[in-house]
C-alpha cells in the first residue's frame, strides 16, 4: 500500500476535523466500528483522513453518511495539491470563509440519501476546483442537486444532447431547480406557444455530471 496515496490532498483536507466529528456523530447510539480496511483506504483520496471521521456506530444514518463521504472522495481524485489549494483560497475569501464552506458541505453530506448524489457533489466541487465552473456556481449547483430528481436530470441531459426540443418529463420541477426557462411567444406567428431551454445554470451543471447525454 502506497503511503504516498493515503496522504494525498483532497477537497476535505482543507475543512475542520471537529467538523466533520461532531456532525457524523449526531444521532449515535452504541459502540464504535472501524468502518474500512487498508486497501480501501489506498483507493480513495483522503480517506487516511476519512478513517479518523468515519468511525462511527452502525445506525442507519452513519451508514448513509459513509456512503455519502466515500461517493464525494471519489471524485475528486484527479485534482492536483494547487488547484486544491487555489480552490481554498477562494473559499476562504467568500462570506464566512472556509468554516462555512464546510458547514455547508458537511450538513449536505449528512442529508444525503444517495451515493449517486455524494458522487455529483463531489464532481461539482472539482470542477470548481480545475476552475471549470465559479465559486458562486459550486454553491448554486449544490443547491439544486440537493433538491434534484436524479432521473428527471437524466431525462433533460438526454434531451438537451439529442436537441430533440421535447420537454423533460418534469418541467416545472426543472424550472423550480432554475436548470430550464420558460418564455411564452411574443410575436403574432408565436401567440399561444411556450418555448423552454436550459438556463445557463443548466448547460453548465449538466457539463459537469454528464457526457454525451448520459450522466456519469
Amino acid at each position: 500500500m502506497s503511503r504516498k496515496r493515503l496522504e494525498k490532498p483532497s477537497m476535505l483536507s482543507a475543512f475542520n476535523k471537529s467538523d466533520f466529528i461532531e456532525i457524523g456523530l449526531e444521532g449515535a447510539e452504541g459502540g464504535i466500528d472501524a468502518l474500512f480496511n487498508d486497501y480501501v483506504l489506498a483507493l480513495i483520496p483522503g480517506a487516511s483522513f476519512a478513517k479518523l471521521v468515519l468511525k462511527l456506530p452502525k445506525t442507519l444514518h452513519n451508514r448513509l453518511f459513509e456512503r455519502a463521504l466515500i461517493g464525494f472522495l471519489s471524485a475528486g481524485d484527479d485534482v492536483d495539491h494547487e488547484e486544491w489549494a487555489a480552490w481554498v483560497r477562494k473559499l476562504e475569501q467568500k462570506d464566512g470563509g472556509l468554516d462555512r464552506a464546510g458547514q455547508i458541505l458537511l450538513r449536505t453530506l449528512s442529508a444525503i440519501d444517495d451515493a449517486e448524489k455524494a458522487r455529483y457533489l463531489g464532481m461539482i466541487y472539482a470542477a470548481a476546483a480545475k476552475q471549470q465552473i465559479t465559486i458562486d456556481d459550486m454553491f448554486r449547483m449544490q443547491m439544486v442537486l440537493d433538491r434534484a430528481y436524479l432521473p428527471d436530470v437524466a431525462n433533460l441531459a438526454l434531451q438537451v444532447h439529442h436537441s430533440t426540443g421535447g420537454l423533460p418529463s418534469a418541467t416545472e420541477a426543472m424550472i423550480f431547480l432554475g436548470l430550464v426557462s420558460r418564455e411564452f411567444g411574443t410575436t403574432m406567428d408565436e401567440l399561444g406557444l411556450v418555448f423552454y431551454s436550459p438556463t445557463e445554470l443548466g448547460f453548465k451543471f449538466l457539463a459537469v455530471i454528464s457526457e454525451n447525454g448520459t450522466l456519469k
